[in-house]
């Protein structure tokens, strides 16, 4: 076996699995969300749950092939981090618009928890860790 068939057998392993991680996670974990925040018909339900399991692929598979590689390509940071930033200002400004509109109370997580929904407020915090990826930590005052 070759080394470019092995890497090529190897991508599509990767892919299959992140396809089957990606499906899992989203049917045990995020499709009561997504239907939440697509209250604008069933085509427009069925894209975003399409796309939705696209992109997790996608990071998975970025995840699954870094850490076997243990190198990333700036073309895949930057797709990455581009794909991320769009992911973030819909979940961020535009699920809500015709739905509950907007909430700017910063501590409205404590009546989520308290109510026992902790879904929310844990991705409301994993969705901004890999925004500080993305600078150095400071070093104090120098």
């Amino acid at each position: 076996m070759t080394a470019s068939s092995k890497k090529s057998l190897l991508n599509i392993l990767f892919i299959d699995l992140s396809f089957i991680l990606s499906k899992w996670f989203y049917d045990s974990f995020l499709v009561t969300y997504s239907h939440y925040i697509s209250a604008y018909g069933v085509t427009f339900a069925t894209a975003l749950n399409t796309i939705m399991i696209i992109l997790l692929t996608y990071f998975t598979f970025i995840l699954f092939h870094m850490a076997y590689t243990r190198h990333i390509t700036n073309k895949t940071l930057i797709l990455s981090y581009f794909l991320y930033a769009l992911m973030l200002l819909y979940v961020l400004f535009f699920k809500n618009i015709g739905v509950q509109g907007y909430s700017l109370n910063p501590l409205s997580f404590i009546t989520d928890m308290r109510s026992g929904s902790r879904f929310v407020p844990l991705m409301n915090l994993l969705m901004f860790i890999p925004l500080g990826c993305l600078f150095e930590p400071s070093k104090g005052n120098e």
